[in-house]
């Protein structure tokens, strides 16, 4: 059968539909933190939504749908590109190092200190009726505590006293860039991923797999969210590795992964009464099936001329990710708040406006930024885009 697009066409297709995907995918991640917020304070009386009629089947659907679908991709997108024509030497190695110490640990510091700061403001006395959480914070402000801040905050400078529960994932102050920290992790790791792309086929890839499906149900704290790395990130680094096209290779089991996506999101959404293991085990699925549907999407919306990737979103997709968590709490309770909703449709309204607010205040700080500092751009975004 002839190929439908010479080899120039598919590269540009494949890069086209990752920085079509990169933008969508950081606003689900902001979305899913903006729903974290359950209740808000007036006086000292404490609105919940969980009761509220509607509150249990709209969290399921986010919880069926879309939660934990977005890094997995992330992952994956980075092993791709980090192996894409490659031969990995110490020269090579070096230099993706040093790239990289650009594009994730410098904006991971920088992010994390903003973070820091953010928090700080929550403590202050004139926040407690605001945020009266806020009160059981203890200031601890010793040099552990401080570079616990990048790694894990719940022992950081913010502490309420209580201890991690055992399996407990680890969240550095800025909490979606847990991501970017075991990103950096698998980066210093790629030789030996390196080693078994080389002798191992893809049964060392394979093996991943099995024990990450396998152990999903189980909370093993940092260990798992690192397995999903591994997992993810050897899965795009064998794909690239080995030469095979991404649109070829996902547009097999596209029909497939849309029929497996939406029947277990719905089984998952429509029975809440499913064993704790069965749900986690179907979501394992789901985040695989989701992966391929998403990225055959993506390259369907492309080919079918109906979508134009946004250079500037695709740029700015970072941004959004590593910022809207510094935002969404702040803007949930302050419109929260200021209209008091006591039917869950007003709290479905304010969730919305909390994360349409979220994303363009980041897209314009992003793009003032370009023009007015593009050097503070690159430090928080790891490139400029003016």
């Amino acid at each position: 059968m002839p190929e439908q697009f010479p080899a120039d066409s598919r590269r540009s297709l494949r890069s086209q539909s990752l920085d079509l995907l990169r933008f969508p995918l950081a606003v689900i991640v902001a979305a899913i933190h903006v729903i974290a917020t359950r209740s808000y304070c007036v006086g000292n009386h404490i609105v919940r939504f969980d009761s509220m009629s509607g509150a249990d089947s709209f969290y399921r659907f986010f919880d069926a749908f879309l939660r934990g679908q977005s890094v997995p991709i992330y992952f994956f997108i980075s092993g791709y590109v980090f192996f894409l024509g490659i031969k990995l030497t110490i020269d090579t190695y070096g230099h993706k190092l040093q790239n990289r110490s650009k594009s994730l640990l410098i904006p991971y510091i920088s992010w994390n200190i903003l973070a820091i700061g953010v928090a700080a403001i929550a403590v202050l006395p004139q926040m407690s009726d605001i945020i009266p959480a806020a009160k059981t914070f203890h200031i601890n402000l010793s040099l552990e505590n401080v570079l616990q801040c990048f790694w894990n905050a719940h022992d950081g400078i913010f502490s309420d006293g209580t201890i991690t529960t055992p399996g407990s994932d680890i969240y550095p102050q800025d909490y979606p860039l847990w991501f970017v920290r075991d990103l950096m992790i698998i980066v210093i790791c790629t030789p030996m991923i390196y080693f078994c792309l080389k002798k191992t086929r893809w049964y060392a890839v394979g093996a991943l797999a099995a024990i990450w499906f396998v152990l999903s149900p189980f909370k093993m704290g940092h260990f798992g969210q690192l397995l999903t790395g591994f997992f993810f990130f050897s899965w795009g680094a064998h794909t690239s590795f080995h030469g095979k096209d991404m649109i070829t290779e996902f547009n097999k089991f596209f029909k497939t992964s849309v029929l497996l996506y939406c029947s277990i999101s719905l089984l998952i959404w429509l029975l809440p009464d499913i064993p704790h293991v069965i749900v986690h085990l179907l979501k394992s699925i789901n985040v695989v099936a989701g992966m391929v549907m998403a990225y055959g999407l993506a390259a369907r919306l492309i080919q079918s001329r109906r979508v134009k990737v946004s250079k500037f979103l695709a740029v700015a997709s970072f941004f959004v990710y590593a910022g809207h968590a510094l935002f969404v709490a702040y803007i949930n309770i302050f419109l929260f708040r200021l209209f008091r909703p006591v039917h869950f449709y007003g709290v479905a309204l304010i969730y919305l406006a909390t994360l349409v607010l979220t994303i363009s205040l980041l897209l314009l700080i992003f793009k003032l930024l370009g023009r007015y500092l593009p050097s503070i751009q690159k430090i928080l975004a790891g490139k400029t885009y003016r």
